[in-house]
């Protein structure tokens, strides 16, 4: 099912516009990278959470609520082969923190993970899928919390960018793919074809050679 879903090398395949340029210039492996991607989220999570509402702070994060932000930012570190999976303890996170009483939302966690379901998710309709059902537990999760029009809106309009430049970023990726691969066909049928040439010139002297 993983490999219908996402791509066999997402590595080599979907790296994003000067990705590989960063990671040569600072000597981080995708590992090193998703960790950075990880510590930041939950710091600035719960920076986040802390200052959002007004009157609330660090000390009103409940223990449970550190935990849960932790276990979100380390289910990112699996954004690249689980996106779907990632995006689910993110979106569980969201409902349950909002049914908790939490003081906030985080919403980290689910923005990098719908950028993670636009980029690694090879179908499209799937990864549609996955970002309207995002798109109805963010929404509903908004208004449940009694947040004003003007901040569900914000938070709707929100929801489908990241998604949507992982997505952009998936399609260039396949794109350069492409256009890769008919190269590489094109010089192989190119070195064939020389090659037939060659064996048929070949043959003409050794014809004239005999004939003679």
């Amino acid at each position: 099912m993983a490999n219908a879903l996402y791509s066999g090398d997402i590595e080599s395949n979907l790296e994003g516009p000067g990705t590989g340029e960063i990671r040569g210039r600072f000597g981080m492996s995708p590992l090193g990278v998703d960790v950075v991607v990880a510590v930041t989220v939950f710091g600035a999570s719960v920076v986040n959470v802390a200052t959002q509402d007004e009157g609330a702070g660090i000390s009103e994060i409940p223990v449970a609520g550190f935990v849960m932000l932790a276990i979100g930012s380390v289910a990112l570190l699996w954004r690249r082969g689980r996106s779907l999976e990632v995006l689910g303890v993110a979106l569980a996170m969201t409902v349950a923190w909002a049914a908790l009483g939490y003081p906030s939302n985080p919403v980290f966690h689910t923005l990098v993970s719908l950028y993670a379901v636009g980029r690694y998710i090879r179908e499209w309709r799937i990864s549609l899928a996955a970002l309207a059902v995002a798109f109805a537990v963010i929404g509903l999760v908004q208004v449940t919390d009694g947040d004003s029009i003007s901040e569900v809106a914000t938070a709707l309009i929100a929801t489908p960018l990241p998604w949507y430049v992982g997505r952009r970023i998936r399609i260039r990726a396949d794109a350069a793919r492409e256009r890769s691969e008919h190269l590489e066909w094109k010089r192989a049928a190119e070195a064939q074809r020389a090659i037939a040439d060659a064996r048929a010139g070949i043959a003409r002297e050794l014809h004239d050679v005999v004939a003679h």
